[in-house]
């Protein structure tokens, strides 16, 4: 079976381990821009968090959905923003 690069892409960005200091940045990215902020934002925030690390090629959707799964707080509003949902008081 062959596989193609985007298929081996698409394993990896699957396969994406987002490390503490990673969602930190992601966190700290979403506090600072008041809350929320855009997806390319969070996502360049946590590339840019671990300078050796090679997540340059993976796409923002999938560093994105790699924090929403370590972080329950941060969620994706409807119309695209990526929101720290922990800053809201009922």
């Amino acid at each position: 079976m062959k596989v193609t690069r985007r298929q081996l892409k698409r394993i990896l960005e699957v396969s994406l381990n987002l490390t503490d200091t990673e969602v930190s940045a992601a966190k700290k990215k979403l506090k600072d821009e008041g809350g929320a902020a855009a997806a390319d934002q969070v996502a360049d925030a946590v590339r840019q968090s671990e300078a050796g690390d090679n997540d340059k090629d993976t796409s923002s959707q999938a560093i994105i959905d790699a924090v929403m799964e370590e972080d329950p707080d941060v969620v994706a509003h409807s119309d695209g923003d990526i929101i720290d949902k922990s800053g809201i008081s009922t």
